[in-house]
């Protein structure tokens, strides 16, 4: 017997030794992953990594955050140490390596200690250092002296000085202007001649000021976010006012170790903060205010506050942001609608989805969606995400079988961001090799569980089924599809059909003039190309089945609905009836808005506990659309289940049936499922971006609700009619279930004792079907047609059926000829199968 290899083997000392085939995934993890672990790890940590390979040595060797700390070294190892950084930084410049953070905390003994200082800094800011933190404490009495060429670098932008000395009584920086945070703390040692401090740092986000003996002046924007002022001297409450009014998206203020002299009298003030420390110190006025402490000096709290006047009242009618639009010359559009919330929602929409796939880029769309936001040539994935983070925003991407949707949610103050990212995630796309093998494993997954949800199973497979064309093209990959779909494939279809013409930035929250600044620049220079043509698609019916050992048996029945969103009234005619027919669980629970007073609840569910689920559903697209009834049910009910679901197409489609209650409800719960839809920023934003790729413009709501109270019974029973009149499609998931012979008759017999109109034409193409589906009829099935269709070629057809089929005519079906026959007046042919009947040994059990 031959042995299987083995994976593992036994050293002498008896440790396992694994294969060399094995692969090692410390060593092969890219440079960005490695550098985002060190930032979490102490430098001396960080040099311990170096033993897991050689390729964690060298990038250890191109960390960018330098942080040098004499403590780790020791006093004994001092001129180690300065080696140490000296070789460090040489090397970074001699590599032209960037540098991020520059760290370094060193106690000065010696005078030549302080020209290498200065030198090593000098070195940082040519790498274009961002970060600098100094701690440089001298044995003698005197401070390190900073040196000025640190606040003319462009590159910083977060100082932190402990230790360092600014010389002489007057002391002007303008060479901040790209600091993000500073500290900056005057204490007396070092400070005796500064008298004054000018900084003028205008992207300023975090402040650390402080001093007792010193006037410091700090030039900001109002986009300062925290605020810190340490030292009693320059705490006063004038201050304290102005910063409250200059700067209203001040978030944090600390007041640290503040005289009570200069804060005691300071009344409460307006804030446009949203958390405020209080001081440390115990004195009543401003900080019992803070603190809680009793104080006799607070005004009530219904006296109007000093320089705050008060807003004006809300008047009773608010009229709505109106939508503005711009379409560039290139052919992409540009949709806002302004609202006074904080927050924005941004989208770009393309008219673009699985129809548009060819068999080679079959599943393209599903893999577009899962490779959203993704590496791009301007940021890697991990940016991305931290980016997105750092604003609190939220991304999505779907796709449907006509467009594509990508949205990022966050506050409005980040609008020019998210408009950036976003226009970059969607066009510039790298689809890195590794990225996209991941996300084909996780669609393979995907495919796997799909058995847990039969419904979307069925309502893909109804699609497949009942188109020919496009809209037959799956919505989810297919497994066959998963081993030749790459990131080739992906440039090609996003080259193809990412284009102006078929793009709509919409946005929810933000002004157009913002949107249009931001936004116009980054897709202005995209070619002006000839927008492609809708691929065409034909709806024929069709049957799908799937065997599956599952103890509920899955069955879904669908119908045409010419038009689709381009024929507006009938589409929302649609859209009432599938909230008036309503449906679900048996087990739901809830009210009314659960749909309990829908017509499938009262009517099926409520009568047939062998139901499990029943529901109506109907998928809109641009020029077609599709309604049916889902059921789930036990296999022994199944034929039942399709009769019922007939039984209720057909219900509606008779005049009478819907009563005006019942429709004055579907037409109440679907205005109030649009309006409360509405309340969300980020379906107003998709609702924005569909609406012009399908129209060219938004219709407002009301036209919407409009329409809707205009509905009359009338427009119910044409639409159902129409839909009924169109082929059947079917699909099932589950055990033992098979669209046979008594399925059809079944369906036959139902719609000829109907009173519809068209109910000749429906027969005829439920033959036609089961001719196409290879179903054999029985016996009765001919008994039923000639029945229906008396004497003409439909008969004749009928007739031709059995030879066809492979049938006998028994008993009953001579008896249904003639009567056939004696109803269209021809009496002749009825006695001749008369008397064939009474050769064939049959009685007449009729009057004649």
């Amino acid at each position: 017997m031959k042995e299987e290899p083995q994976l593992n083997r036994k050293s002498k000392r008896g440790e396992t030794i694994e294969s060399a085939d094995r692969i090692d995934r410390i060593s092969d993890l890219s440079e960005c992953i490695i550098h985002h672990i060190y930032s979490f790890l102490p430098t001396k940590d960080v040099a311990k990594t170096t033993i897991f390979s050689k390729s964690w040595r060298s990038k250890w060797a191109s960390y960018p955050i330098l942080d040098f700390d004499q403590s780790l070294f020791g006093e004994e190892f001092e001129n180690k140490f300065i080696k140490f950084v000296d070789d460090t930084i040489q090397r970074f410049c001699a590599h032209k390596l960037y540098i991020q953070k520059f760290k370094l905390y060193m106690s000065i003994h010696e005078f030549d200690h302080i020209s290498l200082v200065n030198k090593w800094i000098g070195l940082a800011i040519n790498q274009s250092v961002r970060e600098v933190k100094l701690h440089i404490p001298i044995r003698w009495y005197e401070a390190y002296s900073l040196p000025q060429e640190i606040f003319a670098c462009k590159s910083i932008t977060v100082l932190k000085l402990r230790c360092c000395m600014l010389k002489g009584p007057l002391f002007k920086s303008k060479g901040l202007k790209n600091f993000k945070i500073l500290k900056f703390i005057v204490q007396d040692r070092g400070f005796e001649e500064l008298k004054r401090v000018d900084i003028e740092a205008p992207g300023l986000q975090r402040l650390t000021i402080g001093g007792d003996s010193v006037i410091i002046n700090v030039k900001m924007r109002q986009e300062i976010k925290s605020l810190t002022l340490k030292g009693g001297n320059m705490v006063t409450d004038q201050l304290v006012h102005n910063l409250m009014s200059k700067y209203p998206l001040l978030e944090t203020l600390d007041l640290d170790h503040c005289k009570k002299s200069h804060v005691g009298n300071l009344r409460a003030t307006h804030y446009g903060t949203s958390s405020v420390v209080a001081s440390r110190t115990s004195s009543p006025g401003f900080f019992s205010w803070l603190t809680g402490e009793h104080s006799t000096s607070l005004p009530p709290l219904d006296s109007p506050i000093h320089g705050v006047p008060l807003p004006p009242p809300l008047p009773d009618y608010i009229e709505p942001s109106k939508v503005k639009s711009k379409t560039l010359e290139n052919g992409v559009r540009i949709v806002s609608e302004a609202s006074p919330n904080p927050a924005a929602s941004v989208g770009l929409y393309l008219d673009c989805g699985s129809i548009y796939e060819t068999p080679m880029s079959c599943g393209a769309t599903h893999l577009l969606e899962r490779m959203a936001f993704k590496s791009t040539r301007n940021r890697s994935h991990l940016r991305i995400v931290r980016e997105v983070e750092a604003i609190g925003g939220s991304v999505a991407a779907s796709a449907s079988r006509e467009q594509m949707a990508y949205t990022f949610d966050a506050l409005k103050t980040h609008v020019p961001v998210m408009v950036e990212l976003l226009v970059d995630s969607v066009r510039n796309p790298v689809f890195l090799d590794w990225e996209v093998s991941e996300e084909l494993k996780k669609m393979k997954d995907e495919l796997g569980q799909l058995s847990n949800n039969p419904q979307g199973l069925l309502l893909e497979a109804i699609h497949s089924a009942g188109y020919s064309g496009a809209l037959a093209n799956p919505l989810l990959a297919p497994e066959s599809a998963l081993n030749r779909l790459d990131g080739a494939i992906l440039e090609e279809f996003v080259h193809e059909h990412y284009t102006a013409p078929q793009m709509v930035l919409a946005a929810s929250g933000v002004e157009f003039e913002e949107l249009i600044s931001v936004a116009e620049p980054l897709l202005s220079d995209l070619p002006r190309v000839q927008r492609p043509e809708e691929p065409k698609s034909v709806y024929v019916g069709g049957d799908y089945r799937r065997q599956a050992d599952s103890p509920m048996t899955h069955v879904a029945l669908a119908f045409e609905v010419p038009g689709g969103w381009h024929n507006e009234k009938e589409a929302i005619v649609l859209t009432v009836l599938q909230m008036l027919m309503g449906g679900g669980g048996s087990f739901s629970a809830g009210g009314p808005g659960k749909g309990m007073h829908s017509r499938l609840y009262l009517r099926v569910l409520n009568e047939y506990q062998q139901l499990h689920s029943f529901s109506a559903f109907n998928s809109i697209f641009n020029n077609t659309g599709l309604f049916g009834i889902y059921a789930s049910t036990t296999s022994d009910f199944v034929q039942k289940a399709v009769d019922i679901a007939v039984g209720e197409l057909i219900a509606i489609a008779v005049p009478g049936q819907v009563s005006k209650l019942q429709l004055e409800r579907a037409k109440e719960s679907t205005k109030s499922a649009v309006l409360m839809n509405l309340e969300s920023r980020m379906i107003v934003t998709e609702d924005i971006g569909r609406q012009f790729l399908t129209y060219g413009e938004r219709k407002p709501v009301e036209h919407f609700l409009k329409t809707v109270d205009e509905l009359t019974t009338k427009d119910i029973t044409n639409i159902a009619q129409k839909i009924i009149s169109s082929p059947l499609t079917m699909a099932s998931y589950g055990d033992d279930f098979r669209h046979d012979a008594f399925t059809y008759s079944r369906l036959i017999l139902i719609i000829s004792k109907s009173t519809l109109p068209d109910r000749i034409n429906l027969v005829r193409s439920i033959v036609s079907e089961m001719e196409k589906n290879g179903v054999r009829g029985t016996i009765s099935t001919v008994n039923i047609l000639i029945g229906f269709f008396g004497d003409s070629e439909d008969l004749k057809k009928s007739v031709a059926l059995m030879e066809k089929w492979g049938l006998r005519m028994n008993g009953y079906t001579y008896k249904c000829l003639v009567q056939a026959y004696l109803r269209s007046r021809d009496s002749e042919k009825g006695f001749r199968v008369y008397l064939e009947m009474k050769r064939k040994g049959y009685k007449l059990d009729i009057c004649l």
